[in-house]
């Protein structure tokens, strides 16, 4: 049987395992309780009162901004390399849009939605 290990006082979670269900508590250290079935800890972050308890996110633009901005990179590394087949002005284009790239999370600072900040995204060159 699966079981989520919380702390009593806070209800933060410890743990989620599988344990024989008359063992469980043998397991549980002191100010701990356990939930019996599995807490999916990407959604929940606490027990109270014996139920899961969403976790409360908070939405960061700049967060959001730094991973597209990362994907984004990474995906165009290939057009730097002195190997690139790309022409001298091609790849002064994407020097400048990976320029922008990197400045993006600071241009995202009053975004409220995660459409915002896409809507912001620099716009990569084409392929020449």
């Amino acid at each position: 049987m699966i079981y989520t290990i919380y702390e009593s006082a806070t209800g933060k979670i410890v743990c989620v395992s599988n344990y024989k269900p008359d063992r469980v508590h043998a397991y549980l250290e002191e100010g701990q309780a356990a939930y019996e079935g599995e807490v999916d800890t990407s959604v929940f972050d606490r027990i109270v009162d014996g139920v899961p308890v969403a976790a409360v996110r908070t939405f960061n633009p700049q967060m959001l901004a730094r991973t597209l901005r990362d994907l984004a990179l990474q995906g165009s590394d290939w057009t730097q390399g002195a190997d690139s087949p790309l022409s001298d002005a091609a790849k002064t284009a994407w020097r400048t849009y990976r320029q922008e790239l990197r400045d993006f999370p600071t241009v995202v600072t009053s975004c409220q939605t995660e459409t915002e900040v896409e809507a912001l995204m620099p716009i990569k060159p084409r392929i020449t």
